[in-house]
């Protein structure tokens, strides 16, 4: 404080002191509170509105006279520090970078609160845990406590009582201890088990149903914590359209051993059957499993298939029926999935069902030709199935030798298609994960014939495709059998043919005349010409 100015000071000896007033007082009154009643010194003293006065005094010589000088009075009112109070949830995960903490098992009772034995391989010195904000029932619930107030010893770890409480009835008390001396975190865990049965007060266990919340209550306050997730599920639905498919045989299988994985209960301690059969919901569930990685062994029943050759982007549209949308991953297609912790996992598994067989037919625009002449084919591809549409359908066209394809004369529709460089390219883009739906028609020429890939066909729908072919000028005299062949990635296969009778002349039976027409003299070898037409005459 910098007291008023007393003007010019001469050089004596000064003294210069400071009197903060009120604080023996204060210090007095505090301790008569607590002497008169001990119960109610804190409330008191938290009420009481307490001021600092200080005032700083100055004294020096002036000859034979003693001189003083008092500033100006300052206060300083003191409010009580504020207690905070906050709660954190958490549950057990191998993640190496999730959250480390030191836990110390809570007090319940007088024995030590139980885990499940899911959970007893769990270190906790320190604790590896994840941020959540819901659990499944059968989780054990880790919380970590900021309460300031609970910190009265700064030289020790303290302990914190606090009680869980599920809104459906049940309620358990624990003694949690500080994480450290002089932190004012308190953190411990609750095992939580589903209510198959009625809750029981006092045994450790939290008893929790789907929907449920949980509560922590510290000094009569309940702190609102952590929400309780319905039970994980997976549907396995036709992928078609999206209903549920029952009969369906699931294995939960050990990516590490090929074997059938260990299975817990809800309770963390009873088995679990490690396959299961589908019921009229389409439903599964695996209720608990230690961390590692997994798959699902899926077994359709006929004529189902699995796994789905739709992809993620076909079944967009399709919804749960819940009215969400289907939750697919890797495994829902026969990949794997990894468990790091508890966390509910929901995977849904398409499987394939083939509608009514693919109708197919092959029509020649003439019955005989000659060689050197022209026939157009033309190509229906119908599916009469009124209620799903087809797989993503490859025709294929094997030509006969006498037989060959005029370039670029394949149409679907009257649309000309322009041809691929090869077959496996044209799939390996469908199996990239693009849909079928949007996919262009593809074709792929051989020496013998020709492949077309086209998107799948709607409920009831037709394509029609048309193409020329030429008869080989060798072509010898009989019937050539073209042969059409359609499949879908549903396993629909169907096939056709037409027969065109070649003929030969008595001319041309005897002789056969070849040659080239190229540009510049003859014995300069130019560079052919196509697209002439030669005519013979005698």
């Amino acid at each position: 404080m910098v007291p008023s100015a007393p003007g010019p000071l001469p050089s004596r000896t000064m003294t210069w002191t400071t009197r903060i007033l009120g604080v023996t007082m204060l210090a007095l009154l505090m301790a008569m509170l607590a002497v008169a009643a001990p119960a109610r010194a804190g409330a008191a003293l938290s009420a009481l509105s307490l001021t600092i006065t200080n005032i700083a005094h100055l004294e020096w010589d002036e000859g034979d006279h003693r001189v003083s000088q008092s500033s100006n009075r300052v206060d300083i009112a003191v409010a009580e520090a504020p207690k905070r109070t906050s709660i954190a949830s958490y549950r057990f995960s191998h993640d190496p970078g999730g959250l480390s903490l030191a836990l110390a098992a809570p007090r319940c009772g007088s024995v030590a609160a139980p885990l499940a034995p899911a959970f007893q391989e769990v270190s906790l010195a320190p604790a590896r845990l994840a941020l959540v904000r819901a659990i499944a029932p059968g989780d054990a619930y880790v919380f970590a406590i900021d309460q300031s107030g609970a910190n009265r010893d700064p030289s020790r770890i303290e302990t914190l009582t606090a009680a869980m409480l599920s809104q459906s009835g049940d309620r358990e008390t624990l003694t949690v201890f500080e994480t450290e001396a002089d932190s004012g975190l308190f953190a411990g865990y609750v095992q939580t088990a589903p209510a198959s049965a009625a809750a029981v007060l006092g045994d450790c266990r939290l008893t929790v149903s789907d929907g449920d919340r949980i509560l922590v209550e510290i000094g009569g306050q309940a702190i609102s914590a952590v929400d309780v997730l319905a039970d994980p599920f997976g549907i396995v639905f036709d992928s078609d359209s999206g209903t549920p498919v029952s009969g369906v045989t699931i294995t939960l299988v050990d990516a590490a051993t090929g074997q059938p994985a260990t299975v817990f209960a809800d309770d963390g301690a009873s088995a679990y059957p490690s396959t299961l059969v589908t019921g009229e919901t389409g439903e599964y569930r695996f209720p608990l499993v230690r961390p590692g990685t997994y798959r699902l062994q899926v077994e359709a029943p006929a004529p189902y298939k699995s796994p789905s050759s739709r992809s993620a982007a076909d079944m967009a549209g399709l919804v749960r029926p819940d009215g969400q949308g289907f939750a697919l991953a890797p495994a829902s297609f026969g990949g794997t999935i990894t468990v790091v912790d508890t966390t509910a996992l929901r995977v849904d598994i398409p499987v394939d069902k083939p509608g009514d067989p693919l109708l197919l037919s092959l029509t020649e625009s003439k019955a005989s030709a000659d060689p050197g002449d022209a026939i157009q084919y033309r190509i229906e591809l119908s599916n009469p199935d009124l209620t799903r549409s087809t797989g993503a359908v490859t025709l294929t066209d094997l030509l006969p030798a006498e037989l060959r394809l005029r370039a670029g004369s394949v149409h679907i529709e009257a649309a000309a298609v322009e041809p691929q460089s090869n077959l496996r390219a044209a799939m390996t883009t469908m199996q990239a994960g693009s849909s079928t739906t949007s996919l262009a028609p593809q074709v792929t020429t051989r020496s013998d014939g020709f492949t077309v890939v086209v998107p799948p066909l709607a409920s009831g729908a037709r394509l029609v495709l048309s193409f020329l072919v030429e008869v080989r000028a060798e072509a010898g005299e009989g019937a050539a059998v073209n042969r059409i062949e359609a499949v879908d990635d549903r396993g629909n296969r169907s096939a056709a043919d037409a027969v065109v009778r070649i003929r030969r002349d008595t001319l041309a039976g005897r002789m056969t005349i070849v040659g080239r027409v190229a540009e510049g003299g003859c014995s300069a070898g130019g560079k052919g010409v196509a697209g002439v037409r030669v005519m013979l005459e005698d």
